[in-house]
């Protein structure tokens, strides 16, 4: 096949993968299953009006909790303090700004501005009270909240398409569209007004500029500093979009990881003394934490003043809850044997398409074998590159979560959406050797 066949297939296979994602995810909204978290996110996702205006007054509901005083009057409201929308209070602590801004330019686009936001849900009251209340939002204005979700779920699948494609093959990368699509865990939580589309968005993001910097530093065309300058601007970008993704939720600051990995790796492959690429090594490392760092703070108004203490606050806050679900014998795996009992069930079984465990056990470990040996493949390629920026991802990303102290199904996102790209991997790998042997028997007939 010539190179421009082959160029014309790859781009033919992405629109496939990219119409079978888009099939799944932006269809059907309105059936989602709410969950009351749901009306947090979206009603706070007036911080997207308060971030572009800096004279935004936000409705009374909220004025109301933090000046904690009701109702909030007229001249309460014309004597606002902008700066009080962003510090101080639940609201400002709770969850970082990125995934409020990408709910409210859903719902902005289909017209719904924040007058006519719900107010937040009441775990207290019943669902009934909170719908009399306004707690509940509007059947439009949840399709239209949850539609960045679906796009961002549909942008993240396709990332990762890219990946596994290019590591493991197109086999791996077919089965993996074809597996993250029929995912009813993630056609449920890839597609709620929250924080975990963007926070998966970002996170494969971040991965896929790894790999094309793990690929500028390993290439073997152009002179070695157009190669370091070419890795470093990527290292930029995927310390970027792990900003980004720690800007969604915080624990997507552990993707920072990535860039981190990549650096060393890439700085190892260059042409360069020992000394050289010990520098470019530490440049790299410190370039990905640093732009992760200042997207993470420039993005937030929150951290534009006192950003230590308000970031220190936000972690004790998340600390504290989490504490207190913990004890709660519904969900809390306080135990570290029931949590590692619980974990390994949720994610091997109860949350993948497949429900065998023993099966996805041994095809997960079959695709991580297969990305290790392709990692280290030398002379270094594309896939080499993809597959060392995947198992990074999957380190510093579904790693933590699989230490998760509550019983909380989307706790296990990066858990589930990572076995589903081993699963892929290792289900392609077996067919693969199966097929060889089949031919090499029916040529020796």
């Amino acid at each position: 096949m010539t190179a421009a066949r082959a160029r014309l297939a790859r781009l033919a296979e992405g629109l496939g993968v990219a119409a079978l994602l888009s099939f799944s995810f932006l269809r059907g909204l309105s059936g989602v299953s709410f969950h009351q978290d749901e009306s947090l996110w979206i009603c706070c996702s007036l911080y997207l009006e308060a971030a572009v205006d800096d004279a935004f007054v936000p409705p009374a509901w909220f004025r109301e909790h933090v000046l904690r005083q009701a109702p909030a009057t007229d001249a309460a409201a014309g004597a606002w303090d902008p700066a009080r929308t962003w510090h101080g209070h639940y609201f400002a602590l709770d969850q970082p700004p990125v995934a409020r801004y990408v709910i409210g330019i859903g719902r902005r686009l289909a017209g719904f501005g924040p007058e006519e936001l719900n107010r937040p849900w009441r775990y207290d009251l019943s669902a009934a009270e909170n719908v009399r209340l306004g707690n509940m939002p509007s059947a439009a204005l949840l399709v239209a909240a949850r539609r960045p979700s679906a796009f961002l779920a549909v942008g993240a699948g396709l990332l990762l398409w890219a990946l596994v494609r290019e590591s493991a093959g197109s086999a791996a990368g077919l089965l993996f569209a074809l597996l993250y699509s029929l995912s009813g865990y993630l056609l449920v939580h890839l597609r709620r007004a929250m924080g975990d589309p963007a926070l998966l968005f970002f996170a494969a993001l971040s991965a896929f500029a790894a790999a094309r910097a793990l690929a500028a530093a390993r290439s073997t065309g152009g002179a070695s500093r157009a190669r370091a300058l070419r890795a470093l601007g990527w290292l930029a970008a995927s310390g970027a979009a792990a900003g980004l993704a720690g800007a969604s939720k915080l624990n997507g600051l552990a993707l920072a990881g990535v860039g981190v990995v990549a650096a060393v790796l890439g700085a190892s492959a260059l042409d360069a003394s020992a000394v050289r690429r010990a520098a470019l090594a530490a440049l790299g490392a410190l370039l990905a934490a640093g732009t992760c760092a200042a997207t993470f703070v420039a993005v937030n108004p929150s951290l534009h003043s006192g950003p230590a203490a308000h970031l220190r606050a936000m972690v004790e806050l998340r600390g504290r809850e989490l504490a207190g679900n913990q004890q709660d014998p519904r969900w809390g795996l306080a135990e570290p044997g029931r949590r590692a009992v619980v974990v390994l069930g949720r994610t091997l079984r109860t949350y993948t398409v497949t429900k065998a465990a023993p099966l996805n056990a041994l095809l997960g470990l079959a695709g991580a074998l297969v990305l290790v040996r392709a990692a280290r493949r030398r002379p270094a390629d594309r896939g080499a590159t993809a597959a060392a920026a995947l198992l990074a991802a999957g380190l510093f990303a579904a790693g933590p979560a699989l230490l998760t102290p509550v019983d909380w199904d989307r706790y296990y996102l990066f858990p589930v959406v990572f076995l589903t790209v081993l699963i892929a991997v290792g289900a392609a790998a077996a067919g693969g050797a199966l097929l060889r042997r089949v031919r090499a028997r029916l040529s020796a007939a």
